[in-house]
């Protein structure tokens, strides 16, 4: 039932130089299965991870056709964003937590 979600999660933009290091603080603090992988969601909390953000450069490109279109740039580092309400986790994940002016990507539910 719609009415058992906790609505006391809150999102939080996370970024690391790597995947690997991204893994690595995850893994510390969020479930894992048995054979060690990220569990990405429980009743407590959700994550997605981000491979690659990209973001307009402001340089106007033309195509082979003559139609014009904006060049995009990778957003250097790996993000992901957690939606949790458990204070020991976001206390963990703090460390690597950024501030987001504009979110690209907006996990379901997330004003």
């Amino acid at each position: 039932m719609i009415s058992n979600l906790n609505s006391n999660l809150k999102t939080y933009h996370l970024k690391t130089a790597t995947k690997a290091k991204m893994l690595t603080a995850l893994k510390r603090v969020l479930l894992t299965d048995p054979e060690g992988q990220l569990v990405l969601a429980t009743h407590d909390y959700f994550i997605s991870l981000i491979d690659e953000l990209y973001t307009p450069s402001g340089v106007m490109l033309t195509d082979s056709e003559g139609q014009p279109y904006e060049e995009y740039s990778a957003i250097e580092g790996y993000h992901a964003n957690l939606r949790s309400s458990d204070a020991a986790v976001i206390k963990e994940l703090s460390k690597i937590a950024v501030q987001v002016r504009t979110p690209i990507i907006k996990i379901a539910g997330e004003k």
